[in-house]
């Protein structure tokens, strides 16, 4: 019981840590980072360098705290410190583990496994110019996203507030009247605006859960089912990026030299749950067989990264340099990826727009139907 409680509390210091630690930040960071590396610096004094200077530029209201800090408490350590100046400091704290390791509960996994790559494989420069190029695209691809979902929220919004005005106002018109007279389709419509009169609460809130439940899923369910949720929606998007970054830390690590079992299993031992159900697969059925990883990848059913990328992957796998053909093919496929969320994007607007179009016609056909029937009581 203690146990879960502890792990339970890791995990929300692990979150919170994340929350804290945005893509901005890490963007700064990486960027910071890689400027000193090529600079010639070493990794710890990269990272007390970048410590130094953040401190240095801490925002107005954190410096105004310590101070006052430090004069009424004779606080010997600031209290209030830039998120980058701590993150560089976890990492000086443990000199002898990969930067991957330290920072384990600041990184999201994608972001771990880009970094371990490269520091595994000596290719660190690398590393830093593929998570700043991700981040980059990450935050385009989410705009692109958010904007495009924007419009279908407005839509179901205003099918929401219809309903629960001017449908619950056609409820009162009728209320104490025999309803029986009245069409299939406005029976329907008197229902559903009942619900959003009585109901809208727990519509909202169970809306609400769902969405949670869906991000919250998304790196640790897994099994034949969770297979098959790969094919729609978030799931889909996430398996894409997910299968992308893998294949390009692959290749990095393979490029270095290492063995490609060992590559897997670096990458599946920070894995969460649901990478990592993949890659056990690649290397237990796959790899341990004698297949390359292109028939690994095909062998092991899930459709990871994307079942029109396996063919290809089959083909490069055969090549000599068949570590880079597969990292480019995934850069390549992750430019892609934002040409697929805008038609994914068109079609759920496109749908959502016949729903209301739909919704509208119901209930003027409805009004006119109650205000006949009144007319001829």
């Amino acid at each position: 019981m203690f146990t879960l409680i502890y792990d339970a509390l890791d995990w929300l210091d692990g979150l919170n840590k994340r929350m804290q630690f945005g893509r901005a930040k890490r963007l700064a960071f990486y960027k910071a980072l890689c400027s000193y590396h090529r600079g010639g610096q070493r990794k710890l004094t990269a990272l007390q360098l970048v410590r130094d200077t953040h401190e240095r530029h801490a925002p107005w209201y954190a410096r105004v705290v310590n101070k006052i800090a430090s004069v009424r408490w004779r606080a010997r350590e600031p209290i209030m410190r830039p998120v980058i100046a701590r993150v560089a400091d976890d990492a000086l704290a443990a000199p002898g583990l990969l930067l991957g390791r330290s920072l384990q509960e600041w990184l999201p996994q994608t972001e771990r496994d880009l970094l371990l790559a490269g520091e595994v494989s000596g290719k660190v420069a690398d590393a830093y110019d593929t998570l700043i190029q991700y981040l980059g695209r990450q935050k385009s691809t989410w705009q692109k996203l958010m904007t495009a979902l924007f419009y279908p929220l407005v839509l179901v919004v205003g099918v929401f507030v219809l309903l629960r005005t001017q449908g619950v106002a056609m409820l009162e018109l009728m209320d104490g009247d025999d309803m029986s007279r009245l069409s299939t389709q406005t029976m329907i419509l008197l229902w559903v605006s009942f619900q959003a009169r009585d109901y809208w609460q727990l519509y909202v809130g169970g809306l609400g859960a769902l969405t949670v439940a869906s991000f919250v899923s998304l790196p640790i369910w897994r099994g034949r089912l969770r297979t098959l949720f790969d094919h729609f929606a978030i799931w889909r998007l996430y398996r894409l990026i997910q299968g992308c970054t893998f294949l390009i830390s692959y290749s990095m690590m393979i490029r270095a030299g290492l063995p490609v079992r060992t590559a897997l299993v670096l990458m599946r031992n920070s894995a969460r749950p649901w990478l990592r159900e993949r890659i056990e697969y690649l290397i237990y059925q796959g790899i341990d067989k004698g297949l390359n990883i292109g028939q690994a990848l095909r062998r092991a059913g899930f459709g990871f990264p994307d079942p029109k990328m396996l063919p290809i992957i089959e083909t490069h796998a055969e090549q000599s340099n068949a570590a880079e053909l597969i990292g480019v093919e995934a850069q390549e496929r992750l430019d892609d990826l934002e040409a697929s969320i805008k038609f994914m994007a068109d079609i759920a607007n496109l749908v959502m727009f016949l729903i209301v179009f739909g919704v509208l016609l119901i209930y003027l056909n409805a009004s006119e139907e109650i205000i006949n029937s009144r007319i001829a009581r």
